[in-house]
């Protein structure tokens, strides 16, 4: 069982619009929100008969959900996208990536 919320704005005329040569090239700053609950069933559980150990550097939710923030720019190229991603919840696991670069594609 999970619920997912993602919120993403695109700016149209705010920031990167008063660049000449990015407004020109039609590049828009981005700003997301991505927030995760859930839990697994009993039946679910990692170790349960007929069921996969997750791998170590996964960890079960609490009560707490998992939310990200990301800021960046899209229409690269008219279909690339480059954000920085920022992990609010759940940082104090030993392997969690606090911070990080994602690229990504639309075609």
């Amino acid at each position: 069982e999970q619920l997912t919320l993602r919120m993403t704005f695109i700016g149209e005329e705010l920031l990167l619009s008063r660049v000449s040569l990015l407004n020109r090239l039609r590049v828009r700053e981005l700003i997301s929100v991505r927030a995760a609950y859930g839990r697994l069933s009993d039946k679910n559980l990692p170790g349960a008969t007929g069921t996969y150990l997750l791998p170590p550097v996964s960890q079960r939710y609490d009560n707490v959900p998992y939310v990200e923030g990301t800021f960046g720019i899209t229409n690269i190229l008219g279909f690339l996208r480059v954000e920085y991603v920022h992990r609010f919840t759940y940082r104090d696991h030993p392997d969690a990536l606090l911070g990080a670069v994602r690229v990504g594609a639309t075609l």
